[in-house]
């Protein structure tokens, strides 16, 4: 499973950033032409120049893309995200992918909504220029097996100052692109730069590339890597967005919230539910623990382990579910093992079961493997044996078993 790092945090991105750092990362110049004859294959695009070249920003290499586009605006969200779904289909991504690559383009028509009142002006997202940015990034994304692996990504430089736009002169971040940024409480980071550094499509991309927002760059050892030059000359700063590809077999460090709250007037039933229903939720871990709180009153703390991403969702779940006024917010790394879950068919006293299993490992090497309870239940349920034989007996016919302990 690939792991790959996203670091905008000097000079924000576009789309067209990524699709460059992604050409750089990758060495990928074959979907240039396939992506322009699927443009030029639309009603509305007259004429295209879609090249990548080498340049530099701030005396770095980079690479970077030429796009001279003649083209017929798209005023409705209906006809763009058709045109999306042709191109996206030409190229022959899988129905996932094109599902994607709708709701990246639905969160910049909603975004456009809300910033205009619930009426859609799309103005600069209606140009084919979205079309290209969304297409690209997602197909080679797609095509080195990056999406079926980790996508992290760290803090983003929005800019400062003001951008000019078809409603005149604007204060950076666009309003579009907060809408982004708040949509999916992405992190910021702060950048001395003057000028708009993070577009609309570029938050939109990030926030559903991303699977979390880390506030450092992890552990691990860097196989790969790519820059994606802007077109602009920044004041101070290099208009780079930079990829990393990292190793994911051994040791995964990843950025983590303990959320926690004191509660002294509820029930063990609404503090088992609350368990369960953060967990439901999205959290790695949920539990209670007993103390004693103000005026030596007993009570529970209820704690969630969750991404920098859920902290906030959770926090508000966490006080519905108990009635709670606070939740604290505690920031934290940890090492976690990467987890592989298989299945096999295997078969006890003449029966045939499925059962599915986890294989864990840290750093290369196999630390555990166990087979889902749920599955274990169901032999034992079949064969009227105690849970803890059919356990005995799984364990001893798993293919995996000579590899770790159970």
């Amino acid at each position: 499973m690939k792991r790959l790092i996203i670091d905008p945090r000097i000079a924000g991105t576009a789309g067209d950033m990524l699709l460059a750092a992604l050409i750089d990362l990758t060495g990928d110049r074959t979907l240039l032409p396939e992506l322009s004859n699927a443009l030029l294959e639309l009603d509305n695009c007259t004429a295209l120049v879609l090249e990548a070249q080498q340049c530099s920003s701030c005396g770095l290499g980079a690479n970077g893309l030429k796009v001279e586009l003649e083209e017929n605006r798209i005023s409705d969200p209906g006809e763009l995200r058709q045109v999306l779904t042709s191109v996206c289909r030409r190229l022959q991504l899988r129905e996932p992918v094109q599902e994607l690559a709708v709701r990246v383009l639905d969160d910049l028509v909603e975004a456009e909504s809300r910033v205009h009142g619930g009426h859609v002006h799309l103005h600069e997202v209606g140009s084919l220029d979205t079309v290209l940015d969304i297409a690209g990034v997602l197909a080679l994304m797609d095509r080195y097996g990056y999406l079926d692996g980790e996508i992290h990504c760290l803090p983003v430089a929005p800019g400062s100052g003001t951008v000019q736009t078809e409603h005149g002169i604007m204060p950076c971040p666009a309003p579009a692109t907060l809408e982004v940024f708040k949509k999916y409480s992405m992190p910021m980071a702060r950048s001395s730069e003057q000028s708009e550094l993070t577009t609309p499509t570029g938050a939109a991309l990030l926030a559903n590339l991303a699977d979390s927002f880390i506030n450092s760059m992890p552990a691990g050892t860097v196989l790969g890597s790519g820059c994606g030059a802007g077109t602009r000359q920044l004041e101070f700063s290099p208009n780079l967005v930079r990829l990393l590809e990292m190793d994911s077999t051994g040791q995964t460090f990843q950025r983590a919230n303990l959320l926690q709250t004191n509660v002294d007037d509820v029930t063990g039933e609404v503090l088992g539910h609350s368990v369960e229903a953060l967990i439901e939720a999205g959290a790695f871990d949920a539990f209670v623990a007993p103390a004693v709180g103000k005026k030596g009153r007993p009570c529970s703390i209820l704690s969630a382990v969750c991404s920098p991403d859920q902290a906030r969702e959770l926090s508000g779940l966490m006080m519905k579910l108990s009635g709670s006024l606070g939740v604290r917010v505690q920031e934290f790394g940890r090492y976690v093992a990467v987890r592989d879950v298989r299945h096999c068919d295997i078969e006890i006293d003449g029966r045939s079961f499925l059962v599915r299993y986890k294989v864990s490992s840290f750093e290369g090497e196999v630390i555990n493997i166990k087979p889902e309870f749920d599955d274990i239940c169901t032999i034992a349920r079949e064969l009227g044996l105690a849970p803890r034989i059919a356990a005995a007996k799984v364990a001893e016919l798993l293919p995996d078993s000579d590899e770790g302990n159970l």
